[in-house]
């Protein structure tokens, strides 16, 4: 293990692999959201469109965004303590 990848462990409290990869998960997730979005955008448009439908998808994106938010909101208020414990504030921490 190299000094870089202690530090970052040491810093974030996680390898800088587990640094990154809710980036990547957030980039998965709106993509998704995105496409739920045109659909719902496709069938709200459509000659006769199907509530019921537009609604399943609505709630779909809604649960969605609400359990990655949730995810994520723990995982950055985590990295942030971590960070102040190491001395560097971030955003009103330390």
């Amino acid at each position: 293990m190299n000094a870089l990848n202690m530090a970052v462990k040491q810093a974030f409290g996680n390898y800088p692999e587990d640094v990154i990869s809710p980036i990547n998960s957030g980039a998965e997730v709106l993509g998704w959201l995105e496409e739920i979005c045109k659909i719902i955008r496709d069938e709200a448009s459509a000659e006769k469109p199907d509530i019921f439908r537009i609604r399943k998808l609505a709630d779909a994106g809604s649960y969605v965004a609400c359990e990655f938010s949730d995810g994520g909101g723990s995982q950055h208020e985590e990295m942030v303590e971590n960070l102040a414990q190491a001395g560097i504030k971030v955003g009103g921490a330390a």
